[in-house]
């Protein structure tokens, strides 16, 4: 159940979400880890990957070393207008669920989510799960700690604004409305994990335990589980105010830092090599 190592290539070309992921994994954890690598300056084409790393990350471009080119890449002037308008906010806007006039959204949202092949991404050893509304904690703390330590609950109450900053790429007004009001009618628990020195791929451990649990929809799925590093440590800050990196990187995490780095950069150089427009520049 462990997830493929930081040192095996990366298939390309990759998928528009793991290219902005590997953006945004690159993007918080360059100024944790350490040694304190120098940021990845990069150039982003479309301007909704930039709003969902943005969002993500609850930082506006600058402070994550992002250089946005304007219009000519991908997505049309009014777009980028809109999204620099969103960006320049602390925290980042949300547009509203219409698809625009424009229809580069929702495009740019189904692009998010189209299925495919999914990138190895090397797993932390600490992580972080959403008991959702409807889920007996209980059960699902038992099911992770086959796997996981816990080392810390907090509940939460979340709002509207949360939910989107969780799920920057859902799409369809009725599906976001729900959503919004599922993920906020009740106050949720938020478990911290730690991993052992060899850490599990969070995406099998969320869908065993979907599938142990069953008959849910894609919406109450009983957990929300980040999948990459980079929306691991947003989720942490995010959902569980974990101050970072204190207690991250020790031991084997340490080691590994320098090699996540790289490896967001090599598929980040995948997306180069196919059909992508995230583009990393010179460091």
């Amino acid at each position: 159940m462990t997830s493929a190592g930081p040192r095996e290539s990366v298939p390309g070309p990759v998928l528009r979400r793991d290219r902005v992921k590997a953006l945004l994994g690159h993007a918080v954890e360059a100024p944790l880890a350490p040694g304190r690598p120098v940021p990845l300056r990069a150039r982003v084409e479309c301007p909704w990957d930039l709003w969902w790393v943005s969002v993500r990350a609850g930082m506006p471009p600058a402070d994550l070393g992002l250089v946005v080119t304007g219009p000519g890449g991908e997505s049309c002037e009014g777009c980028w207008r809109r999204v620099l308008d969103l960006v320049s906010a602390v925290p980042p806007g949300h547009p509203d669920t219409g698809t625009g006039a424009c229809g580069c959204l929702r495009e740019w949202a189904v692009d998010m989510r189209r299925p495919g092949p999914q990138v190895a991404w090397p797993a932390l050893g600490t992580q972080v799960a959403l008991v959702k509304p409807g889920t007996a904690t209980r059960v699902v703390r038992r099911l992770l700690e086959e796997v996981y330590e816990v080392v810390g609950v907090a509940d939460r109450r979340l709002t509207t604004g949360d939910v989107r900053r969780l799920y920057p790429d859902a799409y369809g007004a009725a599906y976001v409305a729900a959503q919004d009001a599922y993920l906020t009618s009740a106050r949720l628990d938020v478990l911290v994990l730690r991993a052992g020195p060899d850490p599990p791929d969070p995406r099998q451990v969320k869908a065993r335990i979907r599938r142990r649990l069953g008959g849910r929809d894609v919406l109450r799925n009983h957990l929300h589980m980040p999948d990459s590093p980079g929306d691991t440590l947003c989720d942490l800050t995010h959902l569980a105010g974990q101050r970072l990196p204190a207690g991250l990187y020790g031991g084997d995490e340490r080691d590994r830092a320098g090699l996540r780095l790289d490896y967001y950069r090599a598929v980040l150089a995948a997306g180069q090599r196919g059909t992508g427009r995230v583009r990393p520049g010179r460091v």
